[in-house]
Order: structure tokens, then sequence, then C-alpha cells
């Protein structure tokens, strides 16, 4: 096609402008207004769809983006009614063009959720998640580790339910945690400092941004995606994240145009980018702090407090704090991880560096409760040697202290940490952990920790091994269905899992490649939804078990000694059970890879679910960046595995294994994960 003025550098930048968009196609004689919505935009590049993966990066057709939920090349949010591109519209509309609003900070959207891989392959540098999630998985975890890895931001919402409770996506120690405010009949330029009576709050809470802004949001005429406007108003956190979303693509623009222009690094440095951790840090430092003078009708405080974070998100501040001897320094608390049971003494690990700056300090504190009165110093150390060659980027952990528990009471503690440079700027961490100290009436080998939520709300006791002792049958967020005895021990055979995630990108993303330094991302099996259901379905004497898939999959192990292998219901189909050690009819589909489970042995982590581990490596980032004009995509091979050689490896200990707990019975799960859900009211 043709090209309105010649390219410079990018070939696909057909009119110039450094960014590629709809716009480059404004030339091409392929491409006309077909939709007839007055504009250039997405549904006019339908003519490219070919069904075919042109540019080889494992999506087929994803020519404006993919759908990691429904996973195709169509970015349109079919099932939530536009909730998805509503909240695109406040992030990333295009500007001056006469319609709708400015958005936040207009440039190319990106994928949410569980496109983030997707998001980081494609050269992302924020991703914006507006909803919740009700699972925790290695695979959920890891995607976001993948993200921090390659210096990419990932922000969430607080979720709606004014609860106190963490939403799993937000509690990711690489994941900013964003409430909601609304307006307040005062100058609504200069105010907005009501908490949103609806946002969830607590210790894991970043800063809030606005929501119920009339007219702001692209809203959908008939559900029909091709025909917008600006004319509706949504509410909800999911509304306030891409506020935040937009100004910390700002930053991470500023830098970069600063960089180019040699005003950033100064002197001797040989920094080439803003880190993710540093943009984070900006946001928080430069919000608008809420405090009892605003009147909110909340208990808020001066600085950080568990109903508005920081406060409310202020673009120009934090656009006018990337400047020479102003980026605030690095701080991140790394294990234990947000809401961890802890007892006696405890390791805290964590990474402090100034990158910008000649040298810096630390002090790390804990205090009692979410909002502390007040904080004892665990460990602090000054005149400490900047690494510019170090970032959060490089997931490591420089710097450790051990916490004396045993004479704390039991309850939720909080550790903070402080870094402050030579140059007088600052930054901040804090992570809330439990101190749980062992209870006489305790069943022997409990609590158990797992590096999975437990999604069986209801466990099933049932005597499996025929030993008059009944085991505690339950699923994990890893697609894992466990079997553990009355003394804490697994049965023999477990635990056994469902099939691999459909269409995960094994073959192209160096997400899985098994180098550590592009931050590989540990394999988890499909989510199980709802409990679990045990009984003798053929009849044969033997208990089968069966669990529900996210993915619509229903999967059934039998006997005592093989998984059942797990396949996928297509929609409007009827029943999918597969027959336990055997290959089912119609096997998952996964993008370039075998999945399925391995019959005739369980599949097990290689490490204790208790285990801790220290960080990657130092590593250069890998994004691969994937636009493309022409269509994208992806192969589907339908295969499953019918030996344990040919099942992936067991996931390596990482940082993205660090758990988050929770307590069910006896049985105490901890890490999160996602299953996706509007966050919008």
């Amino acid at each position: 096609g043709g090209c309105c003025v010649p390219p410079v550098g990018d070939p696909w930048d057909c009119n110039a402008d450094g960014v590629f968009n709809v716009q480059d196609y404004a030339c091409d004689p392929r491409v006309s207004d077909t939709n007839g919505s007055g504009a250039l935009d997405r549904g006019d590049l339908r003519v490219f769809v070919d069904h075919v993966d042109n540019d080889g990066n494992g999506y087929v057709d994803d020519l404006s983006g993919w759908d990691a939920d429904d996973d195709d090349g169509d970015e349109f949010d079919h099932r939530y009614f536009g909730h998805g591109t509503g909240r695109a519209g406040i992030v990333a509309p295009e500007t001056n063009n006469g319609r709708g609003v400015a958005g936040v900070c207009p440039c190319e959207s990106e994928g949410v959720a569980k496109g983030a891989i997707y998001a980081v392959d494609a050269g992302a540098s924020v991703i914006n998640m507006s909803l919740g999630c009700t699972t925790a998985s290695r695979l959920s975890r890891g995607a976001f580790d993948y993200a921090t890895s390659n210096n990419v931001l990932a922000v969430n919402a607080s979720a709606n339910e004014f609860s106190y409770h963490q939403n799993f996506q937000s509690i990711f120690d690489d994941v900013m945690t964003i409430g909601a405010i609304v307006p307040d009949n005062r100058n609504l330029t200069t105010t907005w400092k009501q908490k949103a009576s609806f946002a969830n709050y607590g210790a894991h809470l970043d800063v809030v941004a606005p929501s119920d802004v009339p007219g702001a949001d692209m809203g959908l005429s008939g559900g029909n995606p091709d025909d917008a406007s600006y004319g509706d108003t949504e509410s909800g956190t999911s509304s306030s994240t891409p506020h935040a979303a937009g100004v910390a693509a700002l930053v991470f623009s500023r830098a970069r145009d600063l960089i180019a222009a040699s005003v950033l690094p100064v002197g001797p440095l040989a920094l080439k980018d803003i880190s993710a951790q540093e943009v984070r840090q900006i946001i928080n430092q430069t919000a608008d702090d809420i405090t009892p003078a605003d009147g909110t009708g909340y208990a808020v405080s001066v600085g950080w407090d568990k109903w508005t974070g920081y406060g409310r998100i202020n673009a120009k501040r934090a656009v006018d704090r990337v400047a020479p001897n102003t980026i605030p320094p690095e701080a991140d608390i790394n294990s234990p991880d947000w809401y961890t049971l802890v007892d006696g003494t405890v390791t805290v690990r964590f990474y402090a560096n100034a990158r910008w700056a000649s040298s810096f300090a630390y002090t790390l504190e804990v205090g009692s409760g979410v909002e502390p009165l007040s904080f004892s110093s665990l460990a602090s150390a000054a005149g400490l040697a900047a690494n510019p060659a170090l970032s959060s980027a490089n997931r490591v952990n420089n710097f450790s202290a051990s916490w004396s528990t045993g004479a704390l009471a039991n309850g939720l503690y909080t550790l903070r940490l402080r870094v402050t440079d030579n140059l007088g700027n600052t930054g901040e961490d804090r992570m809330a952990v439990w101190v749980r100290h062992p209870d006489p009436q305790d069943q022997p080998g409990f609590p158990r920790v797992f590096d999975g939520s437990l999604e069986s709300l209801s466990v099933a006791l049932v005597d499996l091994d025929d030993d008059n002792s009944l085991e505690i049958i339950f699923a994990d967020g890893n697609g894992e269905v466990h079997a553990v005895r009355s003394d804490g021990t697994d049965l023999p055979g477990f635990p056994v899992h469902t099939a691999l995630p459909r269409n995960l990108p094994l073959a192209t993303s160096p997400a899985f490649d098994g180098n550590p330094a592009n931050g590989e991302v540990p394999i988890a099996y499909t989510s199980v939804i709802g409990g679990v259901a045990v009984a003798d379905l053929d009849r044969d004497g033997q208990q089968e078990i069966v669990v529900g898939a996210g993915d619509g999959a229903s999967s059934r192990r039998a006997g005592r000694s093989s998984p059942g292998s797990g396949r996928r219901r297509r929609r409007r189909s009827a029943t999918s059970t597969a027959t336990a050690g055997s290959r089912s009819s119609r096997a998952p589909s996964t993008r370039n890879s075998t999945s399925g489970t391995p019959t005739g042995a369980a599949w097990r982590p290689s490490r204790s679910s208790c285990s801790t581990r220290a960080r990657r490596p130092a590593s250069p980032s890998s994004r691969r960046r994937r636009s493309s004009r022409a269509p994208p995509s992806r192969t589907s091979t339908a295969t499953a595995s019918t030996t344990s050689s040919s099942a992936r490896p067991s996931p390596t200990p990482r940082r993205s294994q660090r758990r988050a707990s929770a307590a069910l019975a006896a049985v105490t799960s901890s890490t999160p994960t996602a299953r996706s859900r509007p966050a919008g009211r």
C-alpha cells in the first residue's frame, strides 16, 4: 500500500509522525471508511484479515491487538459490553481529531490481563488492567514478573466491593493498585478528593484516580464496536485505572524524550531508559495527598493511608518530576510476600538503589497494623554507592535484614522501606504480612502453604486409598488437584493437573524460551472454577474426581496412579469429559506446543511448596516489538501429551512463586492469579 510521506526509520510509519497506528493507512488505496464511522479506525483494517500469521509472532491477524480472552485478533470486548473498549477510550484515544476527549496519554492501546505477555512482547510500556481476579497461579504472577523484567509497568483496579480484601492481581509485587475518587460538587479541576464509596481499600493501595467522569469515556451505541461516542459516564475503579496507566505512559514518554535530547542522563551515567519501578515511585511521590482537611468523610491521614493510598494522581507533577536530579530512588520489598503467614525469625529481602544519583541511604521499618502509629527500625545504612547499571528489571535483592517476630502478638504488620538519595529524593515501598504463631490446636502437618490460590471453597472429604481415613480433596489456581492425608502429606500420585492453557505462545515468546535472562514465565495449568466432585461415575469400584476448568473444560481423574486428561468444551457443545489415562478425542488446543497431562504419573512441582528463592540474576531487556501492518498470527495445533517426557518441565523456583496466604480450614493457600471479570460497576 501507499504511504502519505516516505517513511523515516520505521517502514510502517507511513505518515512520519513517530508512531504506528491506523492513521498510517490514510493513503493506502486498500483501506477506506468501510464502517461509516467518519474516520479511519481498526474496523477498517479487516481487509487485511487472511487467517495467516504473517509476522510469525504466534498470533493470527493481531492487526491492532489481541483478545487474550477469546483468543482472536478481534480485540473488541464482546463479553463485557464494551468494558475494555471504553477503558481504552480513557487511556489512549486519538487526540486533535475533533471527536470525544483527548484522553490521558495518546498512544497505541495495549492488551490487558491475560494479554500481559502479548503486551510485553509487542513492546508496550504500560499494561492497564480494569478487571478483578479471583485466582492466583504461577503463570499469572510470572507474567507480571516478566513485565517488570522487560521494564513494563502494570496497573490494576482495586475492585468495587468497598472491602479491604485483596484483588489478587493487584497484590502481585510488580502491579500497582488503583482506587477511585469521584466529584465532590466543588471545582472539578482542583478537587476530586472524595473517595468513591464503592472502591476497595487496604494495605496494598498505591493511589486513587477519577471515576464517574461525565462524557469522558467512550461509550457504545447498541453494542456496535464501530459506532462509538463519548456521551456515557462509566463508573468503578475500572474507569480510574486507565487514568493512572495514562500518567505512567506520559512519564515513560517524557523520560525517553529527554534521553533522546541528551537532557537525561546527566554526567557519566549510561542510563538508556527510566525503569518501571522509578515510574511507579514518581506517580506515588507526586500524588496529591488527601488529608482530614479535605473533609472526605473517611479517616484519611497525612501521608499514605488505606483509603486513598499516597493520594490523587497528578499528571503534571509526575511529568515535571522527570528531570535532572529529581528522579526518585527505587525501593522494593520482595520477601516475604503480601499477606504471608510468618513466625519466628523472618528474613526480609529487598532492593534499593538510586540510579540517577551518586549515593543513597535506606531504612527498613516495621509497625503494627495497616496504618501503624509508629515504626521500629529493622535495618538501615547510609553512604551507599549508587549502581546505575542495576535496576528493578534485573530482579535482584541487594539487601536483607532479620526480623524477630517471637515476642509479637498475632496480627497484621506493615513493613516499610524508605530510600533517600544524596539529592534529597525519596522512594518508598510497603508490605503487609500476618504474624501467626503455632497454635496447640493445629492438626499435625498443618497449616500447609501452596503456591496457587485455593479454588475449592468446599473441599471433598473422601477415603481414596481405602485406609479408613479421609483425604482432603481440593483444587488450586495452578490447575492442580490435591489429595492431602490427615497428617498433611500428599496421597501418592497427587497432585494431578488439568491441561495446559490453550494458546500459550510457548514457541514464539521469550517468556517461555527457558532463558532466565528473558524473565521466563513458569507454567501453570488451566485454572479450576468452583469445587471438586468425587463419585464412582462408571461404577467400576473406583472413585473419579471431576473439576470444571476456567476455559470451559471438564477434567476427570480416575484410579490411583494416573491423572485424567482434560478436554476443552467448545462453545455451544454438549459435554466434554475425558477417560482417565487416555487422550481425549479433541485435545486441548495450544499454539505450537503439546498439552494435556502425562499418563501413568502425576506431575509434581520440583520444589517444596513452602520454599522461597532468590531473584534472577541481572539481565538485559529482551522485549520484541511485534507491531505489524500485515496480519499476524498463531497456528493452532491440538495434541495431547502421552508421556512424562513430553510434558513441560517442572517450573523453576522464582520470585514469581512468592506467596500470599489465605487460610482455609486446616489447609493454608498462598499466591495470587487471573480469572478476569470487569472491575467497573
